[in-house]
């Protein structure tokens, strides 16, 4: 727990936006919750979705998957978007989950955004990340991203594109053109 601790803060932050932080409910029964829909996920987990639940990082960050994604370049880069927590409305983990149970097999539990429609989700069999193509064919769109949710937080990094794609805006609004 300690290791994603530390890997969001060198990574640069996450942020709980006022929208978001209005939707967090810290109140509410997680375990109970677990219990009555007999998921299996583990502790860090718990420990990520309640700490980092409704929070997106500060910079542009992208992870690296084993697989080879559908929406990757050749670098196989993609990003992450909001981290799922535990509340209300369209962010949360027990929305989500209902949303995407007709989709995606039930032994995987959504927790984040991939992009926009696509959702990384945990095996709870085996407790592997992967990423759900929404586009995909039926029982087809699963992608492994990584062999655990440690394993997928040392694979995310600052996207080495936005950096160019800054460098650029700055150079273009420069005072010397």
């Amino acid at each position: 727990m300690e290791h994603i601790r530390k890997i969001i803060f060198k990574l640069g932050q996450t942020e709980l936006t006022k929208a978001l932080k209005k939707k967090k409910d810290n109140n509410f029964d997680y375990k109970k919750y677990i219990i009555s829909n007999n998921l299996k996920l583990s502790d860090e987990y718990i420990y990520l979705s309640k700490e980092y639940g409704y929070n997106q990082f500060n910079e542009d960050i992208v992870f690296k998957s084993l697989d080879k994604l559908p929406i990757a370049g050749d670098d196989n880069l993609c990003p992450i978007g909001i981290i799922y927590g535990w509340g209300k409305g369209e962010n949360s983990l027990q929305k989500n989950r209902k949303i995407f149970l007709d989709q995606i097999p039930e032994n995987y539990f959504v927790f984040a955004e991939g992009l926009p429609g696509d959702q990384l989700c945990i095996n709870q069999i085996d407790q592997k990340i992967y990423y759900w193509y929404h586009e995909s064919l039926e029982n087809e769109g699963l992608y492994l991203v990584a062999n655990s949710l440690l394993d997928f937080f040392k694979s995310l990094h600052l996207n080495p594109n936005s950096e160019i794609e800054d460098d650029l805006e700055e150079e273009w609004f420069s005072d010397d053109f």
